[in-house]
């Protein structure tokens, strides 16, 4: 399980084992560098463990910004099997302060990564359709 304290340092859980069982060995906790991101875990936007093809790790999380519901959507990988972790990175080009958040990875079959999110960028030019608010713009990438 992966949970965020309250100044928003990314942390994974086990599970204890039920009694009278052999203990599965687990590595040392350890926390992980995320800078000074801020992470969203809050209803289903929580940080993402997937593994892939050749020790492949990653966690994605969405990075929360200055305005209510923006984030950018932020990744640590790793490729020796979860010993080390790069620093993390924005998976999408566009930088501006929007929703890029809700995402969503995993690996298809051929080992290939695939990243989705909720994305804003189009919604400023969506036109207004008599609502005050609406989801014209709202993409997923």
């Amino acid at each position: 399980m992966a949970a965020v304290n309250a100044q928003g340092r990314l942390y994974l859980q086990s599970v204890p084992m039920p009694q009278g069982k052999e203990p599965i060995p687990w590595s040392a906790p350890r926390l992980l560098e995320t800078g000074d991101d801020v992470i969203s875990a809050d209803g289903e936007n929580r940080p993402k463990l997937v593994f892939g093809p050749r020790g492949t790790v990653l966690i994605a999380y969405t990075q929360v910004l200055s305005k209510p519901f923006t984030g950018h959507v932020r990744m640590l990988r790793s490729v020796d099997g979860g010993k080390t972790f790069s620093p993390p990175f924005t998976v999408h080009a566009d930088r501006q302060v929007i929703t890029h958040r809700f995402e969503s990875v995993g690996f298809d079959r051929q080992g290939v990564l695939h990243t989705v999110w909720i994305d804003k960028r189009d919604q400023e030019l969506a036109p207004r359709v008599g609502q005050k608010f609406t989801y014209r713009g709202a993409a997923i990438y």
